[in-house]
C-alpha cells in the first residue's frame, strides 16, 4: 500500500474538512466498488469450504497437526481457522437465540 500526501491528491478545501476529524495519521479509504461488488471471487468461495471442512473435522475430533497435514497449512493457521470459524457459529447461534426471544418463539417439548 503507498501512502500519499493528501495535499498533493485532494483540494485544499477538502483536505482542511478531514482535518477536522483526524490530523498526522493514516486513514484507509476503501475502492469504492468493492464496497458495491462483495460477492466472493471462486478463490474465496473455496477458501470458505475449505474452511469449513476444517471446522467440521476438528469437531469430530481430528486433530490440529493432523489437519496442518491434510491442508498443507500450519498448525497455528489451523487454529486461526478453526476459531474464526467458532466465532462465526456462535454469532448465528446468538441471532437465533435473539429472534427466537423477539418472536417468542418457544420449543414444544412433547
Amino acid at each position: 500500500m503507498n501512502y500519499k500526501n493528501a495535499y498533493n491528491i485532494l483540494p485544499d478545501r477538502l483536505v482542511q474538512e478531514i482535518q477536522q476529524y483526524v490530523q498526522g495519521e493514516y486513514i484507509y479509504i476503501p475502492i469504492k466498488d468493492k464496497a458495491i461488488n462483495s460477492t466472493p471471487t471462486e478463490y474465496e468461495q473455496e477458501l470458505i469450504k475449505r474452511n469449513e471442512h476444517i471446522f467440521t473435522k476438528s469437531l469430530v475430533g481430528i486433530s490440529n497437526s493432523e489437519l496442518a497435514d491434510r491442508y498443507h497449512l500450519s498448525a497455528s493457521s489451523i487454529r486461526r481457522i478453526i476459531i474464526e470459524q467458532r466465532k462465526g457459529y456462535e454469532a448465528m447461534n446468538n441471532k437465533i437465540y435473539q429472534i427466537v426471544n423477539e418472536w417468542d418463539i418457544v420449543e414444544k417439548k412433547m
